[in-house]
């Protein structure tokens, strides 16, 4: 025979359940939100090496020779977004990092680098203008300000504003 529970111990145990779950709601989303969160990239420091015609990217956690990486190379402290380029010899280029590694750093590309493809990652730029864009800058041997683009038309200020958002031009390019 099945013992009847208290009515008071039932509602009593449906609020209990009702606040555990209150409890649950309220302190999941900041749980996950804080495991799931993504760091902020623009604190971290990479570099990119090619070696064997494979690219990496790696993390500068704390100050790396170059000599760690492979010993082919000279005994010099590596800075964010260098290039170090192994093969018979060893190649550092001071910030040579490809466009698509400072993207993923969560820094500016260089417009003087920039492809068809990481020109047409701004919003309203196609394949036709990215094309103009690189004609342009083999025409000017290089872009030296933003305001170049504008002798293309079709240059709104929002364009402009994504361009100057997303690239940087850097002298000495």
């Amino acid at each position: 025979m099945k013992k009847e529970k208290n009515p008071l111990a039932k509602k009593a145990n449906k609020i209990l359940a009702g606040a555990w779950l209150m409890v649950l709601v309220l302190t999941l989303p900041g749980f996950f939100q804080e495991k799931l969160s993504s760091p902020d990239l623009s604190q971290l420091k990479y570099l990119e090496v090619i070696e064997n015609n494979q690219k990496k990217v790696l993390e500068l956690s704390k100050s790396l020779k170059a000599k760690e990486i492979n010993p082919k190379c000279p005994d010099k402290i590596l800075e964010n977004l260098d290039l170090v380029i192994i093969n018979h010899t060893c190649q550092i280029i001071p910030e040579g990092a490809s466009n698509w590694t400072r993207l993923f750093c969560g820094k500016k590309m260089l417009l003087n680098q920039a492809t068809s493809l990481e020109l047409q990652l701004l919003r309203g730029i196609g394949e036709k203008q990215a094309e103009k864009i690189l004609q342009l800058k083999k025409d000017l041997k290089g872009f030296s300000s933003f305001e170049q683009l504008e002798s293309l038309g079709k240059i709104s200020p929002q364009k402009m504003q994504e361009f100057k958002r997303y690239f940087m031009i850097k002298k000495n390019e």
